[in-house]
């Protein structure tokens, strides 16, 4: 999708924030499988919107229509991309498209050119959207207890 655009969330964007989320297969995918309850997704969006360290990001497509989100992580002189898009846009080469855009969006408005990923070994759907976005495994690390394969972005 060429037209895949992102924005910036707002608190206004907390209660699909929080479906997106929440829904199963995210759920499994991250590092803390556990369901968010709402109240405690909107006190970490809150702390999420005013740290200076992390941009929460709306994925918007065709037609003006909200199809995941972005988050990016600083850390130092790095960005870490964090993503889910809404399942019912999913397998269909959009979460390559929200990574590149988000990649984009961390060296011209971050000014950062390092990005990095993390993702759990079996999740190869999300492997394959990162490398297809010119990311490569450099190696494999812990993140909250859990496996995950580092990938890093290459111009």
């Amino acid at each position: 999708m060429s037209d895949l655009r992102l924005r910036r969330a707002t608190a206004a964007d907390a209660a699909k924030l929080w479906e997106w989320r929440n829904e199963p297969d995210t759920r499994a995918a991250s590092f803390n499988s556990e369901p968010i309850a709402y109240a405690d997704h909107v006190n970490w969006l809150e702390t999420t919107l005013r740290d200076r360290d992390v941009v929460m990001l709306i994925a918007i497509g065709e037609g003006e229509t909200e199809i995941g989100y972005v988050r990016l992580d600083l850390h130092g002189d790095a960005v870490e991309v964090n993503l889910s898009l809404d399942r019912a846009y999913r397998s269909r080469g959009l979460g390559t498209s929200a990574i590149r855009a988000a990649t984009e969006y961390a060296v011209n408005a971050v000014r950062i050119g390092r990005v990095t990923a993390h993702v759990k070994p079996g999740n190869t759907v999300s492997i394959r959207a990162f490398r297809a976005a010119g990311f490569e495994p450099i190696g494999a690390e812990r993140v909250r207890g859990s496996e995950s394969i580092e990938l890093e972005w290459r111009p």
